[in-house]
C-alpha cells in the first residue's frame, strides 16, 4: 500500500525496488515476534525526534519525501487510448470471430439480391435491403460494446478511486479507441453488401451510403457505452438498449408508415437514429431517378421523391439528416460523458 514498482525506466525501478525492499524488512522486523502480524504503532513522546530504522536494511527517505506530479490529460489519454487499442487487438480470435460473422451476413444478404444484373428489384425489395442494412448492422454491436464495458467496470472504478486519470482522457480515449473495430466493421459488412446487390452505381452514391451507416452504427455504439454507464449491472443496461433499439426499429418508418403513428410514438421516431438512417439511404438510392413500377400489363415511370414523399421521408434535405445522426451521437456522449463523471462505475460484484 506504501509503494511500487515503477517500470517506466531502469533507474526508477532500480529506486523503487529498493524502497519496497526496504519497506518489506522493516514489516518484518516489525511483526517477527507478534502471532497476529499486525504492525502495531509505538506511542512517542512528541518531542522525542526519532527515526525507526531497520537492521537489515536502511530505508531510503528520499524515495518517500513526495509523491511524483501528476501527469497531464494529455499524457494520461495518450497512455489510456494506446491501452485501449492494444487491449482490443490483444484478443485476437474475438477480433477475427467478429470479422468472420459480419463477413458472412454481408456475403448471405448481398448474395441474396444478387443475380438481378440489369433487371431492376422491385421497389419493396430495395426499400426492405436498405431497412436491413441500417437496422441489422447496429444491432450486433449493442451487446458486444456493453459486455466489453462490464469486463472493464472493475479496473476503472479502482484507477479512478486511486486517481491514476481524469473521467475526461478516459472519456476520449474509450471514444476514440473504439474507432479502429468500428472502421473495420463497417467495411467488412457494408461493401460487399452494396455492390452485390448492384445499388444505385457510382462513387458518390457509395460514400454517401457509406458515410450514412458509419455514424449510425458510431451512435449506436455511444448509446450502449452511455447506457453500460449509467446503469450498474450487465443484465439492466442490456434490457435499457434493447428497449430503446427495439422503440427505435419500430418507428424507423419501414413496419409503420410514418404518418400513421400516434403522438408518442411520432415523438419517438424523431429522435430514432434508425428513422434517419432508413430517410437518408432511401433518398440516396431514389432521389433524383425515375422508378418503373409494374401496373398490370403496363409498366409506369414514377418519381422517386413521389415515392419518398407518399412514405413520410422527403421532410428533410440529405445534409440535415447527416447533422441530426451527429446531434443523436453528441446527445448519447453527453450522457456518457455525465453518467461517467457523476456515478460511480463501481462493479456489480461489490
Amino acid at each position: 500500500d506504501l509503494t511500487g514498482i515503477d517500470r517506466r525506466s531502469r533507474e526508477q525501478e532500480v529506486a523503487t525496488r529498493e524502497k519496497a525492499q526496504s519497506l518489506a524488512a522493516l514489516f518484518l522486523e516489525k511483526v517477527r515476534d507478534l502471532d497476529d502480524f499486525l504492525w502495531k504503532a509505538e506511542t512517542k513522546d512528541l518531542d522525542e525526534d526519532t527515526c525507526v530504522e531497520s537492521s537489515l536494511t536502511p530505508l531510503d527517505t528520499n524515495c518517500l519525501s513526495s509523491p511524483t506530479k501528476m501527469p497531464g490529460a494529455v499524457q494520461q489519454f495518450t497512455t489510456l487510448i494506446r491501452r485501449q487499442i492494444s487491449n482490443d487487438f490483444r484478443d485476437l480470435p474475438t477480433l477475427l470471430i467478429h470479422g468472420a460473422e459480419a463477413c458472412l451476413m454481408s456475403l448471405t444478404i448481398g448474395f441474396l439480391y444478387f443475380g438481378h444484373g440489369n433487371i431492376q428489384l422491385s421497389f419493396m425489395d430495395t426499400a426492405a435491403l436498405l431497412f436491413m442494412i441500417g437496422a441489422l448492422i447496429p444491432f450486433n454491436v449493442i451487446l458486444d460494446v456493453i459486455s466489453k464495458c462490464y469486463s472493464e467496470r472493475a479496473m476503472l472504478y479502482y484507477e479512478l478511486e486511486d486517481g491514476l486519470y481524469t473521467t475526461s482522457p478516459y472519456f476520449f480515449a474509450k471514444i476514440l479507441g473504439e474507432l479502429p473495430e468500428h472502421c473495420a466493421y463497417i467495411i467488412i459488412y457494408g461493401m460487399p453488401t452494396y455492390w452485390l446487390a448492384n445499388l444505385r452505381p457510382g462513387l458518390q452514391p457509395f460514400l454517401l451510403h457509406f458515410l450514412l451507416v458509419w455514424l449510425v452504427v458510431f451512435c449506436c455504439r455511444i448509446m450502449a457505452l452511455a447506457t453500460a454507464a449509467l446503469l450498474p449491472t450487465f443484465h439492466m443496461a442490456s434490457f435499457l438498449s434493447n428497449a430503446l433499439y427495439n422503440s427505435f426499429y419500430l418507428t424507423a418508418g419501414y413496419m409503420i408508415n410514418l404518418s400513421s403513428l400516434w403522438t408518442v410514438p411520432a415523438w419517438i421516431s424523431k429522435v430514432s437514429f434508425l428513422r434517419w438512417c432508413f430517410e437518408g439511404l432511401m433518398k440516396i438510392q431514389f432521389s433524383g431517378r425515375n422508378y418503373k413500377m409494374p401496373l398490370g400489363n403496363f409498366t409506369i415511370a414514377v418519381s422517386g421523391d413521389k415515392i419518398l414523399s407518399a412514405m413520410e421521408l422527403n421532410s428533410y434535405p440529405l445534409y440535415a439528416i447527416y447533422l441530426i445522426v451527429i446531434g443523436l451521437s453528441g446527445g448519447f456522449m453527453v450522457l456518457y460523458y455525465v453518467s461517467l463523471r457523476f456515478i460511480k462505475q463501481k462493479p456489480s460484484q461489490d
